[in-house]
Parts: C-alpha cells; structure tokens; sequence
C-alpha cells in the first residue's frame, strides 16, 4: 500500500506541473492573438468597404442605364468649336 501512496503523490506533482506548463502556454498564445473587439472592428471594416465598392459599382451601371435611356443608343459626338476664342494665340497672330 506504501508503493501506491508514493505513486499517487508523484502523480499528482507531475499533473500538477504539466497542468502549470500548459496553461502558461495558453497565456502566452492568447498574449499574441488580437482581441475579440479588435477581430470585430476588422469585420466591419472588411464588411464597410465591400459596401462602399458595390454602391460604387451598382451607380456606375445605373447611371450608364440612365444616360441610354435618355440620349438613346447613338454615340455622342465631340462639339469642337468652329471658331478660335478671342484670347487664343491664333487670333492674336493672325489677325480677324
């Protein structure tokens, strides 16, 4: 029976190291890992920007469907000026 006690105390010591190791572990590895509130504001930053992109994408296409509806399917044409502006170096070289 003394066999068994001695047995069970050096047991018990080596769990309760063992136990003390690994929870040391633990606090270390937690030490390094962000916060729950920080891996949260992450997400939503994450979640805001894909919002901000698909708005951004969603009014591009809305208001190129806009501007077909309204101007129909004919391309637009640059309106070039005919005649130079008055201060051009055109005007003041050549004369009117």
């Amino acid at each position: 029976m003394n066999d068994v006690d001695v047995w069970l105390a050096r047991a018990s010591r080596v769990t309760q190291r063992a136990a003390e190791d690994s929870h040391r572990a633990l606090a270390n590895r937690l030490a390094g890992e962000r916060s729950p509130a920080s891996h949260r504001a992450r997400r939503e930053a994450r979640r805001t920007v894909a919002c901000v992109a698909m708005v951004t994408l969603v009014s591009f296409v809305v208001s190129g469907w806009i501007a077909r509806s309204m101007w129909g399917d004919e391309p637009l044409s640059p309106a070039w000026v005919a005649a130079p502006s008055s201060s051009s170096p055109y005007v003041l070289l050549v004369g009117q």
